[in-house]
């Protein structure tokens, strides 16, 4: 048994893989596919890696010259790195493989698993740091015997001069005292007047102004007026709410909103019924649907799955979304002219007959 890894050759871009493996090999208009990490013990999942298998597809076999091909997308592609040891099961055979290098995942392109884990550079080495290291200090000469430095003692203090007799104040030095006493004594019955002289008058008081009263505090919790809502943490916050209210923020942060975000907040509201996530799978898996805010302004594309795009119609239908009806019958008339057994199966189905 063989199967070759290699670019789709149909998108250059990147994101899609062609699984190449003899025609016998493969039984069946499409096929399940599965992948296992040899290293980690881990099989690919929608939500990323985990213990217990999950399959993608069913794929679409082309067939010609003896040999099957498969295409997968994104889904799978843009969780892989390269040269990874992996375990292929395609339907009931498994392949044990190394990704090629040459099989690149799409920029900005939606993967079903989760988010792949970002490294980090290694923080700089000691070695790599910058400093002054001190001067070895230089070795003595072999033989030479150590001198050591005479250590200078304390200098003598000097004698302080005898006390001489406290000289007296003379005649004129009493003077000049007897004069400054006077003085004060002046000044202090100028003050005395001047303060009695007062009583009786109102004494205006001024009252300080009162301080200013510092802000309340923000609540707990309360959200950040100037935060960004095209953050992630912002979007995934609408988590929870109707689908509708995530298509109007993605609309106000187009080139903001990353595809995995995105599909991560649809998934979930599908998975509560929610009719305007349902409606929009249906048109992303449906090739005959116009080009929705999803494609142009966040780049998530999921391919041509009008299978696929059938069932989310009829279940948008029945949740209330009022343009399922008329997204279904026009898919119905291009299921009709199909041949392959999945569409022939979601016609038979979800198509009034």
């Amino acid at each position: 048994m063989s199967l070759t890894i290699r670019p789709d050759p149909r998108r250059p871009s990147g994101g899609y893989a062609q699984l190449d493996l003899p025609e016998a090999e493969v039984a069946g208009d499409s096929v399940l596919v599965a992948v296992f990490d040899a290293f980690s013990e881990r099989f690919l999942g929608r939500q990323g890696w985990h213990a217990t298998r999950g399959d993608f597809g069913p794929y679409p076999v082309e067939r010609g010259e003896g040999r099957a091909r498969i295409v997968v997308g994104p889904e799978i592609v843009n969780q892989i790195e390269e040269y990874a040891a992996l375990r292929l099961h395609v339907g009931p055979r498994s392949y044990e493989v190394s990704w090629p290098d040459e099989v690149v995942p799409l920029p900005g392109a939606a993967v079903l698993g989760g988010l792949q884990v970002a490294r980090t550079e290694a923080a700089p080495e000691a070695a790599h740091l910058v400093g002054r290291r001190p001067a070895p200090e230089a070795a003595p000469a072999p033989g030479a015997a150590a001198v050591s430095a005479p250590v200078a003692g304390p200098a003598p203090a000097e004698p302080a001069p005898p006390a001489g007799p406290a000289p007296q104040p003379g005649p004129s030095r009493r003077g000049a005292i007897l004069a400054g006493l006077l003085l004060v004594l002046a000044l202090a019955a100028g003050l005395g007047w001047f303060l009695t002289s007062g009583e009786g008058e109102p004494t205006t008081v001024v009252a300080a102004p009162a301080p200013a009263p510092a802000p309340a505090p923000a609540p707990v919790g309360a959200p950040d007026p100037a935060a960004d809502p095209c953050t992630a943490e912002a979007l995934r916050a609408l988590d929870g709410a109707p689908f509708s209210e995530a298509l109007a923020r993605f609309e106000g942060c187009q080139g903001a909103v990353r595809p995995e975000t995105a599909l991560a907040l649809m998934e979930n509201a599908a998975d509560r019924g929610d009719p305007d996530a349902l409606l929009l799978f249906g048109e992303l898996y449906d090739s005959g649907a116009e080009d929705g805010l999803l494609e142009r302004g966040v780049g998530l594309t999921l391919g041509d799955m009008p299978s696929s795009a059938a069932e989310y119609y009829a279940r948008a239908q029945d949740a209330g979304a009022t343009a399922a009806a008329g997204r279904l019958a026009q898919l119905c008339r291009r299921l009709a002219l199909a041949a392959d057994t999945l569409s022939l199966a979601a016609h038979s189905e979800y198509c009034p007959q």
